[in-house]
């Protein structure tokens, strides 16, 4: 199912090599149970994160077919939950409401940051 996911993200992008590679260690990180594999995909995880300024958690539900215009400057709250087919474009902020107890669901189809 995971490696399902990375394939319906590599799907949104015109060449395979336009996916961002924060984006491909994002989604092997989510996928792997094997221990040392899944410890270099953390570690090239974390650098990307880094190198992007990127704050997104590797626990963050993001469902598939992820599409990240400008992997720089995004933030995402590790409690967000987002639909399936998702543009989010650089300098993108999703925070968390603290009003309530639900979390709360941004529905599939969006796009988020200047478009």
């Amino acid at each position: 199912m995971a490696k399902n996911i990375l394939e319906q993200d590599y799907m949104r992008y015109p060449k395979a090599s336009d996916m961002p590679a924060f984006q491909k260690y994002f989604r092997k990180v989510q996928s792997t149970s094997f221990f040392p594999l899944q410890f270099i995909y953390k570690v090239i995880f974390r650098l990307l994160k880094e190198i992007r300024h990127i704050e997104i958690s590797r626990t963050t539900q993001i469902g598939e077919g992820l599409y990240i215009g400008h992997a720089y400057n995004i933030t995402i709250n590790p409690n967000a939950i987002l639909g399936k087919n998702i543009n989010i474009h650089r300098g993108v902020l999703i925070g968390q409401s603290n009003r309530g107890g639900d979390k709360e669901l941004l529905s599939s189809v969006m796009k988020f940051g200047l478009v």
